[in-house]
């Protein structure tokens, strides 16, 4: 594939997954606010949180900055404001090892978004309570060029561009390649633009991405082929402190679980890159914290 027309197979891909929902928020975010407001269904009597002390959302990093991260989870945020009559403010980390290390504070007045790994790591660990769950499961593709056909066994060494750890992303690439004499070299990115763009430069053996988004690549384009990819966990789960007032999860617990009920819920989901948000057991991530087993801290 010639500089040209991989130049604009990045740029499509990044406007239809990447930019475009950030974009949107931007452009439309207070129309959400105004339409979740039209929804609202809060409890009656008095906030058990004190409106001038908002609820942490705490969301992991999915840009290029914390501001990019924050930005697509705000239409979230406002329609749970809506919803429930209490105020969010969205925090993120620079990367995961900041959001690592934010992960194992407990909080008395926080809900988080993270990966199977992190999640239960909360509900383990910290005792936090789950509100909903992502449909379905998530899994991650190696992919390469397609002139590339180095077998998975030879990438000892070779740079592959994930984002950093641990991630999820990290974390899949070390289970899949345990021994580590075989394991890859690491080459942390921001964002799968980034690893795209880095990937198109002959600068990375190889790029981990979600197997949705790899699936689109190919469909657009012949310059990439799938390498490997990996096994199936949990979809992302929204859990809450061990200590937030019951009476606030259970009203926040409901806005999730309707949220597709409504266009501003719709609007937000798709915002914040979620699926369809379900009830769910802490069950269904049990184990998964083993994943961060090896990292400093757990």
């Amino acid at each position: 594939m010639n500089r040209p027309h991989r130049q604009k197979t990045l740029f499509f891909l990044a406007y239809r997954r990447l930019i475009l929902p950030a974009a949107i928020v931007m452009l439309f975010g207070s129309c959400a606010t105004g339409s979740a407001s039209r929804h609202q269904d809060t409890i009656p009597g008095k906030n058990p949180l004190d409106a001038t002390d908002p609820i942490t959302m705490v969301v992991p990093p999915m840009g290029k900055n914390e501001a990019d991260s924050a930005l697509r989870f705000q239409a979230l945020a406002d329609y749970l404001e809506a919803r429930t009559g209490y105020r969010y403010r969205v925090r993120t980390s620079h990367n995961f090892l900041f959001h690592w290390t934010s992960v194992r504070v407990a909080s008395s007045r926080e809900i988080a978004i993270d990966a199977a790994h992190f999640s239960d790591y909360r509900l383990t660990k910290l005792g936090n309570r789950l509100l909903a769950k992502e449909t379905g499961s998530s899994s991650l593709a190696l992919i390469t060029r397609s002139t590339d056909n180095t077998p998975l066994h030879k990438f000892a060494g070779k740079p592959v561009a994930v984002r950093d750890i641990p991630s999820l992303d990290a974390t899949r690439l070390h289970a899949m390649l345990p021994d580590p004499a075989r394991q890859p070299r690491i080459y942390p990115i921001s964002d799968y633009q980034d690893g795209l763009e880095l990937l198109d430069q002959d600068k990375v053996a190889a790029l981990m991405l979600p197997t949705s988004l790899a699936s689109d690549l190919l469909e657009i384009s012949q310059g990439y082929r799938i390498l490997a990819i990996t096994e199936p966990v949990a979809a992302r789960a929204i859990t809450a402190s061990r200590d937030l007032d019951p009476v606030i999860f259970r009203q926040v617990q409901r806005a999730l679980l309707f949220a597709a009920d409504s266009s501003a819920g719709r609007f937000a989901l798709e915002q914040a890159g979620l699926n369809q948000l379900i009830a769910g057991d802490a069950s269904d991530y049990d184990g998964y914290r083993e994943l961060l087993a090896s990292y400093w801290g757990y």
